[in-house]
């Protein structure tokens, strides 16, 4: 897993190469997480792992998941 401080590689681009990507929109769901927010990846990494990853460990995800190891 990476850091919820992990730089994201559209974040490093220069000379225009960004605006040949395709554009991702941005989520509003007040449940979301942004791990570009500098000075909290202890905190958000604790919300992640306490909060996020068991809500996700069960019914379709954890089957998945389960198969895929």
């Amino acid at each position: 897993m990476l850091p919820v401080d992990s730089m994201s590689l559209l974040g490093q681009m220069h000379f225009g190469i960004s605006s040949l990507l395709p554009f991702w929109p941005h989520s509003l769901n007040m449940d979301a997480v942004d791990d570009m927010y500098f000075g909290c990846n202890k905190a958000m990494t604790q919300r992640v792992k306490s909060r996020y990853f068991k809500k996700e460990n069960n019914g379709m995800f954890k089957e998945v998941l389960e198969k895929s190891r």
